[in-house]
C-alpha cells in the first residue's frame, strides 16, 4: 500500500511540474498505475489491449549455407536405376538368354521342355531349344538327343549346319547355333548316356568350344564323370564333306556326322543299332564305357553357362 501511494505521489508531482499536462491526463496516468481509470470520481476497469501494430520491414538476406553432400540412393537417379533393374529382371523372365534363366521362372514340377531363348545380348531373335531343368541342378540346353531311332542321323553337311529333328524327340540343334553359343568359351558340356539295361553314365567337359564355318572345329578339355573321356578335338565331317585327318572318310565308314579325327572314340550320331551289334564302331557308341560293338539306347549332349 505504501509503494502504491508513493507511485501516485510521484505521478502527481510530475503533473504539477509539467504545465502542459492536464488534470484529466494525470488522473488517467494514476489510473494506469493503480490498474483502474478514474473519471468523475468513479473507478472503471482498464480497456482492452489495442490492435497489433503492422509488421516491421524484412531483415537483410542471411549468408549462404555450406554446400550439401551429393545424394546417393535417392532422387531421380535412384528411381531410374531401380526402374532399369526392374526392366532387366522382366527381360530375364520374358526373354531368357539361356536355360539357366528359364530355371528361375520354371514351375516347381517342371522337369524340362521346349523354350525360346535369346542368347545374343540386345537381339530380339530367339532360338527354340529344349531345356533340361533337373539334371545336376538344371539349366542345361540340349543340343543332341538319341532315344528311339526315329530320326535319320546319317545326313549331309547342310542338315548338320542348320539342324534337324524334333525337339521333343530325337534331334540335332545345328552347328551354327552351337558355334554361336560356345564361341566365347562360356559353356560347359555334359553327355548323359543310358544302355538298354537301364545303366546310366555321364561325362562333363568344362571347356567346349566350336569354331565357325567351314570347319566347325571342336576344342574340348576338362573331363570329369564316370563314362570315360571319349570327346576328341577335331573338325566336323559328314558323308558329303570329309574334313577329318584320316586318309579315308570317317563319316562314310562310321555312318554319322561328327568331330572325327582318325577316326573316333565316340560316335553318338551313328546308326541306331539297339544294343550289341556285330559291325564295328558305327552305332551310337561311347567306346570307354560300352566299347565299339554296343549301340546305346539314349544319348543327350547339353550345354550350360559356366
Amino acid at each position: 500500500m505504501i509503494r502504491l501511494l508513493s507511485s501516485v505521489f510521484i505521478l502527481g508531482f510530475i503533473c504539477l511540474v509539467n504545465s502542459q499536462v492536464t488534470l484529466e491526463s494525470c488522473r488517467m496516468e494514476c489510473g494506469h498505475v493503480l490498474g483502474v481509470q478514474t473519471t468523475n470520481r468513479s473507478a472503471v476497469q482498464a480497456g482492452p489491449p489495442g490492435k497489433k501494430g503492422p509488421a516491421g520491414p524484412v531483415g537483410p538476406k542471411g549468408q549462404k549455407g555450406d554446400e550439401g553432400q551429393p545424394c546417393t540412393g535417392c532422387g531421380e537417379e535412384s528411381e531410374v536405376r531401380q526402374l532399369r533393374e526392374e526392366v532387366n529382371n522382366m527381360k530375364q523372365l520374358l526373354m531368357p538368354r539361356s536355360c539357366q534363366d528359364v530355371s528361375t521362372r520354371k514351375p516347381k514340377w517342371s522337369k524340362g521342355g521346349v523354350y525360346t531363348i535369346y542368347p545374343n545380348p540386345g537381339s530380339q531373335v530367339g532360338v527354340q531349344v529344349y531345356c533340361d531343368l533337373v539334371t545336376d541342378g538344371g539349366g542345361w540346353m540340349v543340343f543332341q538327343r538319341r532315344k528311339d531311332g526315329s530320326e535319320n542321323f546319317f545326313r549331309g553337311w547342310n542338315d548338320y549346319v542348320s539342324g534337324f529333328g524334333n525337339l521333343q524327340g530325337e534331334f540335332w540343334l545345328g552347328l551354327d547355333v552351337i558355334h554361336n553359343l560356345t564361341a566365347n568359351n562360356e559353356y560347359e558340356m555334359r553327355v548323359d548316356l543310358e544302355d538298354f539295361d537301364g545303366n546310366k553314365s555321364h561325362a562333363v567337359y568344362s571347356n567346349f568350344v566350336v569354331s565357325g564355318a567351314p570347319l566347325y572345329a571342336l576344342a574340348v578339355s576338362g573331363y570329369s564323370g564316370n563314362a570315360g573321356s571319349a570327346m576328341l578335338s577335331g573338325n566336323f565331317s559328314t558323308k558329303d564333306r570329309d574334313q577329318d585327318s584320316h586318309p579315308g572318310s570317317c563319316a562314310e565308314s562310321y555312318k554319322g556326322g561328327w568331330w572325327y579325327t582318325a577316326c573316333h572314340a565316340a560316335n553318338l550320331n551313328g546308326l541306331y543299332l539297339s544294343g550289341q551289334h556285330d559291325s564295328y564302331a558305327n552305332g551310337v557308341d561311347w567306346q570307354p564305357w560300352r566299347g565299339y560293338h554296343y549301340s546305346l539306347k539314349i544319348s543327350e549332349m547339353k550345354l550350360r553357362r559356366k
